[in-house]
């Protein structure tokens, strides 16, 4: 009965750390996902409802990141009419869409394909972290900040279409893909960026989660545990969004991604 408790407990606890970890980067650099999910997995929820848990919990996360952006003045130069037309109605439908794809795929090609995709993320991020548009980048780089020029906007919109249904079919890594596109193809600046991005990928999060919960359902225990680290994790990355180098962030989350995804792979 002892040893049970034991275990129950550190499961918990790795559970609540995972929350941790998947929150500060996730209100960093996006990604949060990539630990969030094994983590689920590895606690033994089944792969749908470990993408379904994952959006429920880290949503919390997200509104308390975008509470932190919001007082600290990162929404002043962005309007709140265009960001809901160009952003969030196009990432609520597409996030669901991708939801409803995800229903549709066997469980067992969901497990198979998890570990790979996680992956060649990792590989991804050591890319993001070690080239010049990733690794050198700071989050408190005055220069690049107000630069709010929208270009190449079509891309852009198909870019962000693609990343919204790609977040609700899977999600891990789509916030990064997200401060890609906003950085990368419609030129905004680094910490205004970042900010958006956690609307977008809210927004995505909740049309996939308006299908899940009709469809799927959610691991509430591990849900509760998750979302007390999230909070936590919330706070410390936007801290370290408004202070310090996300360079430490970008390696960090390509060593755990790799180490998640080959303990899964070896299961």
């Amino acid at each position: 009965m002892r040893n049970l408790v034991v275990t129950v407990v550190m499961e918990e606890l790795l559970l609540f750390t995972a929350g941790v970890m998947a929150g500060t980067i996730d209100a960093a650099v996006g990604g949060g996902g990539l630990i969030g999910i094994p983590a689920l997995l590895l606690y033994g929820v089944v792969p749908l409802e470990a993408l379904s848990t994952n959006k429920l919990q880290s949503i919390v996360g997200k509104v308390v990141a975008t509470w932190r952006y919001a007082r600290a003045g990162l929404f002043k130069s962005i309007s709140l009419r265009s960001v809901m037309r160009d952003y969030v109605v196009p990432c609520l439908v597409w996030g669901s869409v991708g939801a409803m794809c995800a229903t549709l795929l066997d469980s067992a090609f969901l497990e198979l394909w998890i570990p790979v995709i996680l992956l060649a993320a990792c590989g991804y991020f050591l890319w993001r972290a070690f080239s010049s548009s990733g690794g050198r980048e700071r989050a408190c780089n005055k220069k690049a900040e107000g630069k709010n020029i929208v270009r190449n906007r079509f891309w852009g919109y198909i870019a962000m279409r693609g990343v919204s249904f790609y977040d609700g079919i899977f999600g891990p890594g789509a916030g990064t893909f997200f401060l890609w596109v906003l950085t990368g193809i419609r030129g905004m600046g680094l910490r205004s960026a970042v900010a958006l991005t956690r609307v977008l990928n809210m927004s995505s999060n909740l049309g996939a989660l308006v299908i899940f919960s009709f469809t799927v359902g959610f691991a509430w225990r591990a849900w509760f545990v998750m979302v007390l680290g999230q909070i936590l994790g919330a706070l410390l990355g936007s801290f370290v969004v408004l202070r310090v180098s996300v360079f430490g962030l970008w390696v960090g989350v390509s060593v755990l991604t790799g180490a998640m995804a080959v303990v899964l792979l070896m299961r």
